[in-house]
């Protein structure tokens, strides 16, 4: 037993020395200690306190509380990075469907993120039962559902399960031993060149359709459980924000409207070149111009039911 430890700690010293001079060799000793940090006992893990969410959630309209509220879900598009509070998307919304919206999108997230809010207690004292869910969806976010962080440098691990049985199962974060390897930079830039090939295959597309599917699935059973006299009656819409060709997105759509879900891309909506800055700013973030240009378009082809 003494062995394996021991051959085990020469391999993780080993691992930690070549660490290093791959990460200099690509950059320096200076980065190194300033971005550079390994994850043992209670790694930070991307935003896995609910509570969180109280500053970014926000009730944009007040104008009919009769009607059941839409909740949103998405990462910074939904979130309305870098916009005032009334250049966002979902305040724009509001207005135009005269109903409250409750924005639960977190920037550099992804649709992993929306599950695992509805598998908490808190998520449902925050958020009021609602028949009405949209996600906006973005193509960056297929890669981040399969990466350990949104970038290799980063030392915050992202929220992040596995499919096993068509069963979401979450990264066990308490090893430290799998928490430094996959710590390590190394490994965390095998990881991101594997995704970014294995996205891209067209032999995975149905593979990848598949797991996001899952996620949504698994989201409306977790609502609807919850909020029990909604069951079956959950309006579920997807928007994808297309600023350049998804190649399964009709596959994506057909799974999605066969499973009881509305689909939408912003490539059915408009002409408009979504990436131009007028609707693009510098920072790759929809600009107010383009909430302008679409909001109008979405409130107007949505289904809302109360």
């Amino acid at each position: 037993m003494k062995k394996i430890i021991i051959n085990i700690l020469i391999l993780l010293v080993l691992l930690f020395i070549t660490d290093f001079i791959f990460y200099i060799v690509q950059y320096n000793k200076y980065d190194w200690k300033e971005n550079f940090g390994y994850n043992f006992k209670n790694p930070q893990v991307f935003n896995t306190n609910i509570n969180d969410y109280i500053s970014d959630l926000f009730l944009a309209s007040d104008l009919n509380k009769k009607k059941s509220p839409i909740i949103l879900f998405g990462c910074s598009y939904a979130h309305g990075f870098n916009l005032k509070y009334n250049q966002k998307f979902g305040y724009k919304l509001s207005r135009l469907l005269n109903r409250n919206i409750y924005n639960r999108a977190l920037p550099a997230s992804n649709y992993s993120f929306m599950y695992w809010q509805t598998t908490q207690d808190e998520f449902y004292k925050q958020v009021p039962p609602s028949k009405n869910i949209i996600f906006l969806l973005n193509l960056d976010q297929f890669r981040r559902s399969y990466v350990y962080t949104f970038f290799p440098l980063l030392k915050e691990f992202y929220i992040h399960y596995s499919i096993k049985n068509d069963k979401l199962i979450l990264d066990n974060y308490k090893n430290p031993i799998i928490n430094f390897i996959k710590s390590s930079y190394i490994i965390k830039t095998f990881n991101h060149f594997y995704v970014n090939n294995y996205i891209s295959n067209s032999k995975n597309y149905e593979k990848i359709t598949d797991d996001i599917l899952l996620y949504f699935i698994k989201t409306r059973e977790n609502l609807e459980k919850n909020w029990e006299p909604y069951k079956g009656k959950i309006n579920f819409t997807v928007i994808l924000y297309e600023t350049s060709k998804c190649d399964f997105k009709k596959l994506l759509e057909k799974k999605f409207i066969n499973n009881g879900f509305n689909f939408y891309s912003t490539t059915d909506l408009v002409n408009e070149d979504l990436n131009l800055p007028e609707y693009m700013s510098k920072d790759l973030h929809p600009t107010e111009a383009a909430w302008d240009l679409l909001t109008p378009l979405i409130a107007e082809n949505i289904k809302i039911v109360d």
